[in-house]
């Protein structure tokens, strides 16, 4: 199973029985959590919430990448609440639409412009190339098949980028976030999946970030994912892929390894220990003290 498609993004995510990024996050956190939400039957199967922030940020994907699309994927209501019965009643009338209010898209469309008008983004979004792509190939290790959907990818393979609105980009704060969000899997995953498709490994991964964060003029920077970056996502992903084949094997999707875990201590009670270890310690020295003395 090794090809690319351009396929919906409802498409792709309906075929829940293939692996992606945000399933192998799962698996590293919590087995019994990728099952809920990709194995079980679809009528006790959890649901992803939809956000305000994944909603917008979806959004300014289409805006960005594929603005030809967006009057028919997306509708603008009369409403400046969710809760109006003008947002509500084009929702139930338009269900193949994502219907925002008017603040919603007003948000959007700043981030979109921020991005487009940033002259950093657009030296990658200028790029020749095609968004929204999906991958497909099969892991040679575990021979298990696995899906990836770069934003965008470059005609020449070498450059693929993502565009993430954040809440800060300042670099402190965008790499925690980014390890918190564990984007360190998706390079290795969209690296490979195109190297396996295409025959060529792409060089750079770039990030274009714009803060959602309400301002009239949000600002942008690009980040681009290091050697370390990249290694990291490398073994991790390896990982993962170990966790589901022994899950698969055993048919058990526990909270965490097959094995019983250890129960430790926080880091403030283990130098609470630490400190009644060295008392004690003490307190033998002086006891071997004075019993010498005597």
């Amino acid at each position: 199973m090794t090809k690319e498609e351009k396929i919906s993004i409802e498409a792709y995510h309906a075929l829940t029985d293939i692996p992606s990024k945000t399933g192998l996050s799962m698996l590293l956190d919590r087995p019994s959590t990728y099952r809920k939400y990709f194995l079980d039957p679809p009528e006790t199967r959890e649901t992803f919430p939809v956000s305000k922030s994944l909603r917008e940020g979806e959004a300014v994907h289409v805006l960005t990448l594929e603005p030809e699309t967006w009057d028919e994927r997306y509708m603008v209501t009369a409403a400046n609440s969710r809760a109006a019965k003008a947002f509500q009643d084009p929702a139930r009338d338009n269900p193949d639409k994502t219907c925002l209010t008017i603040p919603e898209y007003d948000n959007v469309r700043r981030m979109a412009d921020a991005l487009l008008d940033d002259p950093k983004s657009r030296m990658y979004l200028d790029l020749r190339g095609e968004p929204e792509k999906s991958f497909f190939y099969r892991d040679p290790e575990t021979g298990i098949d696995l899906k990836a959907r770069p934003d965008f990818i470059s005609s020449d393979s070498v450059c693929v980028v993502d565009i993430k609105t954040t809440r800060d980009l300042s670099p402190h704060q965008f790499t925690r976030d980014a390890d918190n969000f564990k984007y360190w899997l998706s390079p290795e995953l969209i690296f490979n999946a195109v190297e396996a498709v295409r025959g060529v490994r792409p060089q750079a991964y770039v990030f274009l970030c714009v803060e959602n964060n309400g301002d009239k003029r949000p600002d942008t920077e690009v980040y681009f994912a290091d050697a370390d970056f990249v290694e990291l996502g490398h073994r991790k992903l390896r990982e993962a892929l170990r966790i589901l084949k022994a899950c698969r094997k055993a048919n058990r999707w526990p909270v965490s390894g097959l094995n019983p875990a250890s129960l430790g201590l926080p880091a403030w009670r283990m130098k609470e220990l630490e400190m009644m270890r060295e008392s004690d310690a003490e307190a033998g020295r002086a006891y071997d003290s004075l019993r010498h003395a005597i």
